[in-house]
């Protein structure tokens, strides 16, 4: 018993030599010129420029008539934010927004395709600076099935996605796989593409995986004839990159 408080003792001395002391609070509104409303999904994916000293903040607004927004926000003085533009994606043309990443002159965003079983995509701007009037795209690059989360590679040059492949309705159930893409940066023309899903990785071995605790959810119906194989079951989720750029970590929730 003594050894155990002597522990807890020490840590709660070494958690108290490092607190968080809240700067500010923002609120954003889940419509252009609107009010902040609860439960509207106007803040769900922020990410920062170092040099810019800006915050992009996504919104994930469901509505087919409301605008997918992203917030750029002044952090010179975060103890002051301030919105510098409210950034309007087309309802019309895209569904949920999922991430925002940034890194050196790109902002990136994933978002759903309108139909959730279809491919979705991925928008580039150039980061936002002050003075600016509006937030350029340029380009649009279609990647998986519901794409979520993205990391850049340290040299901005290679972006990593997870692409969850959710199940849903396109007339009848469908559960598209999951995959990973790729997409390396090219300054003349559209990024190169590579798209991995987990076939490869799967096929044949799926017992072998499943004695391992990954687990096969849905495998179909099978007294339709409908085959739901492992690697259409695996979502990915969040994606992040090793310490020396070699690895890419995506997590199967």
């Amino acid at each position: 018993m003594k050894i155990l408080l002597l522990v807890g003792l020490c840590i709660s001395t070494a958690l108290c030599q490092f607190q968080l002391t809240r700067q500010s609070y923002t609120t954003f509104p889940s419509t252009s010129g609107g009010t902040p409303s609860l439960f509207s999904n106007a803040a769900h994916q922020a990410s920062y420029d170092p040099q810019e000293r800006i915050l992009y903040v996504l919104g994930a607004q469901l509505a087919i008539n409301r605008p997918r927004l992203l917030h750029i926000v002044d952090m010179f003085n975060p103890a002051a934010p301030s919105i510098l533009l409210t950034h309007s994606i087309d309802p019309s043309l895209y569904g949920r927004a999922n991430d925002v990443q940034v890194c050196g002159d790109t902002v990136a965003v994933s978002l759903d395709s309108p139909v959730p079983t279809k491919e979705g995509y991925v928008i580039m701007f150039t980061t936002f600076r002050r003075g600016n009037t509006q937030l350029v795209s340029v380009g649009v690059e279609p990647v998986g099935v519901d794409p979520k989360g993205m990391a850049f590679t340290t040299d901005c040059q290679k972006l990593i996605i997870a692409n969850e492949g959710r199940g849903g309705l396109d007339e009848s159930f469908i559960d598209p796989p999951g995959s990973v893409s790729i997409l390396l940066r090219n300054d003349l023309g559209s990024p190169a593409h590579v798209n991995i899903n987990f076939q490869s990785f799967l096929e044949n071995r799926e017992a072998a995986y499943q004695a391992q605790g990954v687990r096969w959810v849905y495998r179909g119906d099978h007294t339709a004839g409908i085959v739901n194989n492992m690697w259409d079951d695996l979502e990915p989720d969040q994606v992040t990159i090793s310490m020396d750029q070699r690895f890419a970590y995506v997590s199967l929730p």
